[in-house]
């Protein structure tokens, strides 16, 4: 299975339908073989792009928690998009062990999301706003949709 926080099992119900890589990984059973680690790095990096798009936009959400929900929040999506870079950068091999965030390196993380926290706090409700645009939000209540 591939290592590390980025993990694509059998029984996960993510939806593949604009990801034609996945084709070449049927049988989904056959997921782990050496042969398809390329079109599986390749999910990986599609799936990883379109997160990274939620990770930008999450400061509008950030802003709006208590400071300690969002430090936390912010250190979170640090770490894991941190792991999502180093996968991208090792490439095929990242299946070759688990990918992880050094102890040092998550420090930093937490320091740097708690600055970040601090300044949004101070910016509310303003701040830099990311387009949403063609991202999922929840429904505003009473709503149609």
């Amino acid at each position: 299975m591939g290592r590390g926080d980025v993990e694509l099992e059998a029984d996960d119900e993510i939806a593949f339908e604009d990801l034609e890589e996945i084709e070449e990984l049927e049988p989904v059973e056959e997921i782990e073989e050496r042969r398809h680690r390329d079109a599986v790095h390749g999910v990986v990096r599609s799936l990883l792009a379109e997160a990274d798009r939620y990770y930008r936009s999450a400061s509008v959400g950030v802003a709006r928690l208590p400071l300690r929900a969002a430090w936390s929040i912010a250190t979170a999506r640090s770490v894991y998009r941190d792991i999502g870079n180093l996968v991208l950068r090792q490439g095929e091999a990242a299946w070759d062990q688990r990918v992880h965030v050094s102890k040092p390196r998550k420090l930093m993380r937490v320091a740097g999301a708690g600055l970040e926290t601090l300044v949004l706090a101070g910016l509310r409700p303003g701040g830099k706003r990311y387009s949403r645009e063609g991202l999922w939000s929840r429904p505003e209540p009473g709503s149609d949709a």
